[in-house]
């Protein structure tokens, strides 16, 4: 459950525009809250299509990323996507058609795909 709720948390940093350096601290419980409950699909779809969440990830696709995820908190489909997502295998190659924002999503997992390879810094 912990690592759940920190990609919620990650999640709402990148909707609203604190990517890199947002503390979850800075923002209240109560709007937290109200965020986590329409989080959840977005968060499964993520996970679906192999999209990350991290601050590399972030610096690269940051202003899409947030925008596909405010757009999903007032999606119309939040019933059917979660139906879906109840049924739906752990790992998908495309977002469902139902889903107004299934080329942006697919774009996302694809461009994903050929991100450069981490480099890691030896202290």
């Amino acid at each position: 459950m912990p690592k759940i709720k920190d990609a919620h948390i990650r999640i709402f940093q990148i909707a609203h525009g604190g990517g890199r350096g947002c503390r979850a601290a800075e923002t209240t419980m109560r709007d937290f809250d109200r965020f986590d409950r329409f989080s959840a699909n977005i968060g499964e779809m993520m996970e679906r299509l192999g999209i990350e969440c991290e601050e590399e990830v972030d610096g690269y696709f940051g202003r899409t990323l947030g925008s596909v995820i405010r757009s999903c908190q007032i999606c119309r489909s939040a019933e059917v996507c979660s139906n879906w997502l109840a049924r739906a295998p752990v790992a998908v190659s495309r977002a469902p058609a139902f889903c107004p924002y299934a080329e942006r999503l697919d774009g996302l997992a694809l461009d994903q795909a050929v991100l450069p390879p981490r480099r890691h810094t030896v202290h």
